[in-house]
């Protein structure tokens, strides 16, 4: 018994399961609250010969962290919360909770499965701190505990598979329940062949040797570990295949033991391959299309409804809280923002444009209030926010995303060798790294006269839309290239480390300044055809007036707007004095969905406008600095 009562002392998260009969429930859907049951004092199975007793006694159980606000989480997985604990109290012989779901849509699901009565086991996730031996009841008496966390359970834990189990004969069950896991591991994993091979010997201990047993015990966590990190690397690659709808290109991953790393590499050549054949093939049945954007999070909007959505009519009833008629008019924007937000497990009180919206055709839609004769391009909200800015036009965009995203890349190559006949060619190291992105939400604000939003005119719309895009691509544009990476904002290109800088001494760069740029992108083996430079108005002024070479009538700048045989972008958000050059679809940007909108219809009552705040979340990352140059003017001391 002393060792039971050791073993479970030690350990930091012990679990009970008990059933969840929502009828006995009380539960509260207005609310969104359950009141439930989570422990008793009923003996509890733990070990082969002798059963756990949890005391409810008033002194007995720690509620503390229950009571401030402990989780409610998913199979005790400490990254699914879906609630919080409002209360926890002693009752009795029993220890009851009201527990609070979130409003996200993965908990609103768990919540209407406990309704529904699906979901049928809850469990406590506790920590000893005292217990004694009840030789009498063949039982340990938890006298002290503190229970932290409670989860819903799709399945209950197998009783079977307790704690501080120190006999042969629950080795042999181990190595039972082993052998027929790895059965089915030998044939889709390499390594599970070995583990099988490993847990036959265990067959073999010596029931009095406690040597023999100690080992086998050691093997037996050791392929416990393994089936853990088996479970956690098909989990991985399964959520990432879903998240991309990419399942059956992961199946063969899966079986074949690949690591996750592999995996995620592997996918993004897929998804990009993938998308630039749907591309080509979109682009011969249409020539207008000339973007593929993720679908993932629409919302199932018609033709008609994306045509009719209209961003004044939202802004007009924002502007006016009070007004049953202006929310009225604007009905459709309003449930298809709400229905979006759900989808994508946004809870404030933002204005989401769906994405359905965000990637239709903005086209004269043939209603009673266009104007006669005004035609649109026909372009998706996106690809005008592309057009808008430069460094959505130039850099590798991956929109649509949802969560975090993690981005294999190889740091370092492999090895080569010389090698003879029938010789073994040696291992190449090769050395990879991630880059991470997550989504940093960027907020601009513009001011739009109340005149402009009552007018229900195409005109009046693409002007609003117009003016959200010009803010977005300024905000865009600027923290891609000087982002700090602190106080929440993304880190730009400039502020990546690894990146080469050099520093011209002349009032502007002369030729051979932008070839020494040039060569230190080549000396790093980065150098590629489709290369180009960033300037700002005032370098491409003095770039034109710049003789090539001494007493030369050849200027810098070249007719097809090139220096040196490159293409040269000129935006107002570069520096002054400032050249940046390199391979930018090495710069990645994430767009997440979910543009919000927020209107402040009191901040400019004098002049009778309103201030939009549009916000969207992005991120940047640089997959090869070595791939960009900088240019700086030299500073004076």
């Amino acid at each position: 018994m002393q060792n039971y009562i050791k073993t479970i002392k030690e350990s930091e998260c012990l679990t009970r399961d008990y059933s969840l009969n929502a009828t006995h429930s009380k539960i509260d859907t207005e609310k969104r609250t359950v009141e439930l049951s989570f422990s008793s004092n009923t003996p509890y199975q733990r070990w082969q010969d002798a059963n756990e007793v949890l005391e409810h006694r008033a002194g007995s159980i720690d509620l503390s962290r229950l009571n401030n606000k402990g989780a409610l989480l998913v199979n005790h997985d400490w990254n699914r919360q879906i609630g919080v604990v409002e209360h926890a109290y002693i009752d009795g012989d029993k220890a009851r909770a009201v527990v609070k779901f979130s409003k996200r849509q993965e908990a609103q699901d768990f919540f209407q499965d406990v309704q529904d009565g699906i979901i049928a086991n809850v469990s406590v996730g506790y920590k000893v701190d005292q217990a004694e031996p009840d030789h009498n009841n063949k039982a340990v008496r938890v006298t002290k505990w503190q229970p932290f966390e409670i989860s819903l359970v799709s399945v209950p834990a197998d009783v079977t598979v307790g704690i501080g189990r120190n006999t042969a004969q629950s080795i042999n069950q181990e190595t039972a329940k082993l052998e027929a896991v790895l059965n089915h591991m030998t044939t889709t994993n390499p390594e599970g062949e070995r583990m099988s091979n490993e847990v036959s010997n265990l067959n073999h201990v010596n029931k009095g040797d406690v040597t023999g047993v100690s080992s086998a015990k050691e093997a037996v966590r050791s392929f416990d570990e393994g089936i853990k990190n088996e479970r956690e690397r098909v989990a991985q690659i399964g959520s990432l295949a879903r998240e991309f709808q990419q399942a059956d290109f992961a199946r063969s991953y899966i079986d074949n033991g690949a690591s996750f790393e592999s995996f995620q590499k592997d996918l993004l050549l897929h998804v990009q391959s993938t998308q630039r054949e749907r591309l080509r093939t979109l682009e011969q049945q249409s020539p207008q299309v000339n973007a593929v954007q993720s679908c993932a999070n629409n919302i199932g909007m018609s033709d008609k409804e994306t045509r009719e959505f209209s961003l004044t009519k939202a802004m007009r009833a924002m502007s006016q809280p009070m007004s049953a008629q202006a929310r009225e008019d604007a009905k459709l924007e309003f449930d298809a923002s709400e229905t979006a937000k759900r989808k994508m497990g946004i809870y404030d009180d933002s204005f989401v444009i769906p994405t359905d919206v965000l990637q239709r055709d903005f086209t004269v839609a043939g209603g009673g209030n266009a104007l006669v004769g005004t035609e649109l391009r026909a372009s998706s909200f996106i690809d005008m926010l592309r057009n808008k800015s430069i460094m959505m036009s130039i850099a590798q965009r991956l929109s649509g995303l949802r969560g975090n995203l993690s981005i294999p890349r190889q740091t370092q190559g492999s090895n080569v060798y010389w090698v003879g006949e029938k010789e073994d060619v040696g291992e190449g190291n090769i050395v990879t790294d991630q880059i991470h992105l997550s989504p940093k939400r960027l907020g601009a604000y513009l001011e739009v006269s109340r005149e402009l939003i009552t007018n229900s005119s195409l005109d009046a719309e693409t002007m609003v839309r117009n003016d959200l895009l010009a803010a977005l691509a300024t905000g865009i544009d600027t923290a891609a290239l000087y982002g700090t990476g602190q106080d929440k904002q993304p880190l730009g290109l400039t502020k990546t480390s690894g990146i080469a800088t050099v520093e011209y001494d002349a009032a502007s760069p002369s030729l051979a300044d932008y070839i020494g740029l040039e060569t230190s992108i080549a000396l790093q083996n980065a150098d590629v055809a489709n290369m180009r430079y960033l300037l700002n108005p005032a370098l491409r002024g003095a770039a034109k007036t710049t003789p090539r070479l001494p007493n030369s009538e050849m200027t810098v700048w070249e007719s097809g707007n090139t220096i040196n045989g490159y293409n040269v972008e000129v935006t107002n958000q570069i520096a002054n004095n400032q050249v940046i050059f390199g391979d930018f679809s090495q710069l990645i940007i994430g767009l997440w969905d979910g543009l919000r909108l927020t209107v402040n219809p009191y901040a400019l009552d004098k002049s009778g406008g309103i201030r939009v705040v549009v916000m969207q979340s992005v991120d940047f990352a640089v997959r090869r600095p070595e791939s960009f140059a900088i240019a700086n003017k030299k500073v004076v001391v």
